[in-house]
């Protein structure tokens, strides 16, 4: 891993090679949709059915969509010799947390 200069105090490591070894360069659409852009994946870039969320970081001038799902590089090297699943706690929406400062 390489460190890569990135906003504010976000500390960003790129490993190279991962992401792009094997992979074709495809080109997609972006359009406006509202007061937002978006952009139209190839069917072979799509995330899975069901899937509302994704985390998004840019790395230089690279914009990362990476799935919410999945468990941090980082998080899964420190568990060192570990190969048991690791259940994940569900996702509550944010509409139905409790304030807590109400």
């Amino acid at each position: 891993m390489i460190a890569a200069p990135c906003q504010g105090d976000v500390a960003c490591h790129v490993s190279t090679g991962v992401y792009t070894s094997g992979m074709k360069a495809a080109r997609a659409k972006l359009f406006q949709n509202g007061g937002s852009q978006a952009v139209r994946l190839p069917r072979d870039c799509r995330f899975p059915v069901g899937e509302s969320e994704v985390v998004v970081r840019r790395v230089g001038r690279r914009v990362i969509l990476e799935p919410v799902e999945e468990w941090p590089v980082e998080f899964l090297e420190s568990l060192g010799s570990l190969s048991a699943e690791i259940p994940r706690p569900k996702r509550v929406s944010i509409a139905k947390l409790r304030d807590p400062f109400a």
